[in-house]
């Protein structure tokens, strides 16, 4: 008797688990079909449909018809993190594609593959600033140039003293300090970086107004693009030149397509947001 019991008691149990995990089941994977169904009505707006949606399909089959099948190809493989899929691309596209993994996954060991054409190549800024590593700065194209950005990021003024040059510009940069820049080499050039980054953490884009003239344009757009990215702050663009730009790139980085809106041409900007939020997926 006592044993039947048992047996009964373990069925229900059986039977009850099974259902609050076909419950927790559905609710998981409610959000996910909800997003894939916000992708593909984004990729059917966008200005190239067919690659969007191979891409955010993870279906290289449907490359075949995409619009431009060499990057569509080279996108799927960068959302996969497929290396093995990079040396099957076209010339141009296999570079990018290990340096873009390599950056992904904070993987420097990825530049060092045999099929890479170009590992010196591979061992870049972003690189070294995704493996928060400043010990990569010594193999990228420009050490000091990775120094400074890398020493921004982290807010880490222990990477400037790995300079020999521009040292002065990095501590300055680091501190948000304009007076530092008196002593460092190139004095102006030193301003326009600390009021950059001023601009971004304080958020405020009249600190980009400080920045001499001894810069070209695309420094001063960039500055304003920036803030606005910063201060998830679409209503900032209306004061930056190439204000559809600044749209794109602040729908980019919130994920929104409705910021797309403000722009004379959302296709291109629905494209760029949907590869935006299947990166983050």
């Amino acid at each position: 008797m006592r044993t039947n019991i048992l047996i009964l008691l373990l069925i229900l149990t059986i039977i009850v688990s099974g259902c609050v995990n076909e419950g927790t089941q559905s609710q998981d994977t409610q959000p996910t079909d909800t997003l894939s169904t916000q992708l593909k009505e984004l990729c059917l707006k966008s200005s190239f449909p067919n690659t969007c949606l191979a891409i955010v399909n993870e279906d290289s089959t449907l490359c075949e018809s995409a619009e431009n099948k060499d990057t569509c190809d080279l996108e799927l493989a960068i959302i996969k993190g497929d290396v093995s899929a990079c040396k099957e691309l076209t010339d141009l596209a296999i570079v990018s594609c290990y340096n873009s993994i390599a950056s992904k996954n904070k993987d420097s060991s990825i530049c060092e593959s045999p099929d890479h054409p170009s590992p010196g190549s591979c061992y870049s800024i972003s690189l070294a600033i995704s493996a928060e590593d400043p010990e990569l700065c010594k193999k990228t194209l420009d050490p000091s140039r990775c120094y400074i950005d890398l020493a921004s990021k982290l807010n880490d003024a222990s990477i400037c003293e790995r300079m020999t040059t521009l040292k002065q510009r990095c501590l300055a940069v680091v501190n948000e300090d304009p007076d530092m820049c008196t002593d460092a080499d190139y004095p102006d050039a030193c301003l326009n970086e600390v009021y950059k980054k001023m601009s971004i953490t304080k958020k405020d884009v009249s600190y980009c107004d400080k920045m001499t003239l001894e810069i070209t344009d695309r420094d001063s757009w960039g500055c304003c693009w920036d803030v606005a990215v910063a201060s998830d702050n679409p209503n900032l663009c209306e004061s930056c030149m190439l204000t559809d730009l600044c749209y794109g790139f602040v729908a980019e980085n919130l994920k929104d397509p409705d910021v797309c809106e403000k722009t004379n041409s959302p296709e291109r900007c629905y494209y760029e947001t949907a590869l935006s939020i299947k990166r983050s997926v």
